[in-house]
């Protein structure tokens, strides 16, 4: 992420967000372009949606290459904690990168992704109710996380 990443209202609208547009108005003010570090430095965005707005404004390669990272450090996580996550679920996340760096084909990504998420339904159904509400305090915590990444990786591409 070399250069200043920037996008405007009207592309952020197409994106199409789920939170409200309301909020998103009375964020922006009378202005129509943002930068990505605006985004994720601003005091009044929720975690989640930094790095949702970060996924769609990078560009398509480093944006899944984050994702794939997010996605790692997640099965790493559970892994430390004592709970092995399904081969399909780390073989997903090796595809997803190796397609972003042109070493998979759209062909073997699709293949990955069905079967991280049948891996994921299998979890889910078995587990569910008890790891919800560690779940969303470990997924609140992985967001911050990850703005700080996003932001260490703007510093890093502003000083190439």
């Amino acid at each position: 992420m070399r250069d200043a990443i920037t996008f405007t209202l009207d592309q952020l609208g197409g994106w199409r967000p789920c939170w409200d547009e309301d909020k998103i108005l009375a964020l922006a003010g009378a202005r129509t372009e943002f930068t990505l570090r605006e985004v994720l430095t601003h005091p009044g965005i929720k975690a989640v949606n930094k790095v949702w707005v970060a996924c769609h404004a990078m560009p398509p390669r480093e944006a899944r290459l984050f994702r794939a990272d997010c996605a790692l450090r997640c099965l790493v996580r559970e892994r430390a904690a004592g709970r092995e996550p399904d081969p399909r679920s780390w073989n997903a996340v090796r595809v997803t990168h190796d397609f972003a760096l042109g070493k998979a084909s759209e062909a073997d990504l699709r293949v990955a992704a069905a079967a991280s998420c049948a891996a994921s339904c299998a979890a889910a159904d078995s587990a569910a109710d008890s790891a919800a509400d560690a779940s969303y305090a470990a997924r609140k915590a992985e967001r911050a996380k990850q703005v700080r990444r996003l932001i260490g990786l703007l510093d890093w591409g502003e000083a190439q």
